[in-house]
């Protein structure tokens, strides 16, 4: 007779991620959010693999790798600053590898090992210390390297790119904040710009107009997200975020 206490192995797909919200805060004076979760996958195809898992907010997405022991997964929220102290409220999903790059919608959680975990959590954002963002690069790499101002008002930004054997034929976008005396200032990448490389590795530099922001920016940190992309599904790709000073 079988015992009832014999637990078959868990194979690929069968285990959900465990999902925990750890908090949000503001970086840069104020002038932009982060968002933790502490994720846990005990799929046992995941650390064999190194899949990917996502996760998509109402303030962003982002993918990661993860393992069976707990991580923090930080995403830098897209959009607006928010005030310290003010409530917001994150509506989150993290997805399995199985539901990646397809129409999953119609699938019931956990079919075709297809896991949709998701949660809404409400809470107070306070100061904090900028943490880069759980991204998963692929493929290459880039780096923003210095984020001046010009003498019209304007920002130049320089980023170094890498794709060491290997190619991407992708798009550059930036993305920079600050909070200033006289409230949040943002510049972005005017237009998306091709940045090809093959087995390579070189710096570019990006001009954005002072007619583009909405205020001058000032001496003080700013933050910086940029992302270069040849295909969503699945890549190449590089992200970067971080903090940069402007003299």
């Amino acid at each position: 007779m079988t015992s009832l206490l014999a637990m078959p192995s868990a194979e690929a797909g069968e285990v959900p991620p465990v999902v925990q919200f750890d908090r949000a805060w503001s970086v840069g004076d104020g002038a932009a959010v982060e968002i933790a979760y502490v994720v846990t996958c005990p799929d046992p195809s995941d650390a064999a693999n190194g899949y990917r898992h996502a996760l998509a907010t109402n303030y962003g997405y982002l993918e990661f790798r993860c393992s069976p022991e707990p991580q923090r997964v930080v995403l830098l929220a897209e959009g607006a600053a928010v005030a310290k102290g003010r409530p917001i409220t994150v509506d989150a999903t993290v997805y399995s590898p199985q539901c990646l790059y397809w129409d999953t919608s119609e699938l019931e959680n956990g079919e075709q090992g297809c896991w949709k975990v998701t949660r809404s959590d409400t809470a107070r954002v306070k100061a904090g210390r900028f943490v880069p963002e759980s991204t998963v690069d692929i493929g290459g790499r880039v780096d923003v390297t210095d984020v001046r101002r010009t003498r019209a008002g304007g920002l130049r930004l320089t980023a170094a790119f890498s794709c060491v054997e290997g190619r991407i034929f992708g798009y550059f976008t930036f993305d920079v904040r600050q909070m200033t005396r006289r409230g949040p200032t943002s510049a972005t990448s005017p237009a998306a710009s091709e940045v090809a490389c093959f087995d390579e590795s070189f710096t570019r530099t990006f001009t954005v107009p002072r007619r583009s922001i909405d205020r001058p920016f000032t001496k003080g940190d700013v933050v910086v997200s940029a992302e270069w992309v040849e295909g969503y599904e699945g890549g190449p790709w590089a992200w970067h975020s971080g903090v940069q000073r402007l003299r």
